[in-house]
């Protein structure tokens, strides 16, 4: 059974990232900076689907403001998804 939690682990995070978009070894350091300000920052929440400890899918849930005629109102978005190759069949869909 796959649980959905925050991602804690920023290596797990950049592991599963250039193993699915397959980040070249020398991009990683950017890779890396860019990781480091999502886990410190309030607007971008890292979240994944574990199997036990083993993440198998990621996504990054932003959390965003936008202008709609005269008002600003929240509103979410979501990026970086990928999944494991392991994984790609058998995560449910619900």
């Amino acid at each position: 059974m796959f649980e959905c939690r925050r991602i804690n682990s920023q290596k797990d995070y950049l592991d599963l990232m250039k193993f699915s978009f397959g980040i070249p070894e020398n991009w990683m350091s950017v890779a890396s900076e860019h990781a480091g300000e999502i886990f410190n920052d309030d607007l971008r929440d890292p979240f994944g689907a574990y199997d036990g400890s083993t993440l198998a899918a990621e996504y990054l849930l932003l959390s965003l403001k936008m202008r709609l005629r005269d008002s600003v109102i929240p509103m979410g978005g979501i990026g970086n998804v990928c999944t494991s190759p392991l994984y790609s069949s058998s995560l449910p869909i619900s």
